[in-house]
């Protein structure tokens, strides 16, 4: 089920595996505050990420070959990279439907410790 407020942005194209994305479906209110273990929305804010750092990042991702597992109809993305000047490791989660393969939602996007 997709959360209630995404935000949809069109991006440069950008290839990942098979898959050419063309717009985004971004989640920042997972991505800014996260979920504990009651899988509510934290309080605190653990970034202060917009629309247009996660376009960046997803942009940067151009070529890359990931690994998915298919689920009920969407293939989910799980990658570990080095993003921004100061070459964080972050992990970024997406997914891809089957009916709509232009368009990815940007589940989560958070530095690793």
């Amino acid at each position: 089920m997709k959360p209630s407020a995404l935000e949809c942005r069109a991006i440069r194209k950008t290839t990942i595996n098979e898959y050419s994305i063309v717009q985004l479906e971004i989640d920042l209110r997972h991505i800014n505050y996260g979920q504990d273990s009651s899988q509510t929305y934290r309080v605190q804010a653990r970034s202060h990420f917009t629309a247009e750092d996660i376009m960046d990042v997803f942009e940067s991702m151009d070529g890359c070959e990931i690994d998915s597992i298919s689920n009920n109809g969407y293939l989910y993305f799980v990658a570990q990279r080095k993003f921004f000047c100061d070459k964080r490791l972050f992990k970024i989660v997406f997914c891809i439907d089957h009916s709509t393969p232009s368009v990815a939602g940007i589940i989560t996007f958070y530095r690793l410790k």
